[in-house]
């Protein structure tokens, strides 16, 4: 299989505008297992109930090369905590499997210490095709209008690969040809 690019992971870190009375990072720590394969030990603390009336937003931004800021938003997700915790089918699985995270369709989500016990992610995780640049995985709960958890993952520069590069030009050259014959493809921008 091609790895159409390398990934690294810059951090791993609680926003800044999260609760302390809410969460608590903990042990938690990140370490590379090999070639964009990581790993994520430790415990962290969960220090209320969250129900329903909790939103979880997921959110992908792409930094801005020259402003250096995280202003392009390409994906926003939002849904009921419970919810969430139920029907998201990427992350939470694998993590049930190596950790004491609730199982599904335990609603309020506890008050608990979660331990998670070398959570691997790795490139399959990602999209086939990413266009290079840093962008910044971030993961907040609200409970009305007020964030009380958030965490941040900065994957910096991802780099294409030769086959990367050859399979973006050929996407774009797709790209101009039906933009040509009046078809807009902005999913593809």
């Amino acid at each position: 299989m091609f790895q159409l690019y390398e990934i690294t992971i810059e951090s791993l870190q609680p926003d800044p505008a999260s609760d302390p009375t809410a969460f608590n990072l903990g042990t938690i720590r990140l370490s590379r297992k090999a070639r964009n394969s990581f790993r994520i030990s430790g415990t962290y603390y969960m220090l209320r109930n969250l129900g329903n009336d909790a939103r979880v937003v997921l959110e992908i931004l792409q930094r801005d090369p020259i402003s250096k800021n995280f202003n392009r938003l390409l994906l926003r997700k939002e849904n009921p905590m419970c919810e969430y915790m139920d029907s998201e089918r990427m992350f939470l699985p694998h993590l049930r499997e190596v950790s004491n995270l609730p199982p599904v369709g335990v609603c309020p989500f506890p008050k608990i210490n979660i331990t998670v016990d070398d959570y691997e992610f790795n490139e399959s995780m990602f999209p086939p095709i990413i266009p290079a640049g840093t962008y910044k995985l971030r993961s907040r709960v609200f409970e009305e209008q007020r964030q009380i958890i958030g965490m941040e993952f900065v994957l910096p520069g991802l780099a294409k690969t030769v086959l990367q590069m050859a399979l973006s030009k050929k996407l774009i050259s797709c790209s101009l040809r039906f933009s040509l014959l009046g078809v807009e493809l902005d999913h593809w921008n």
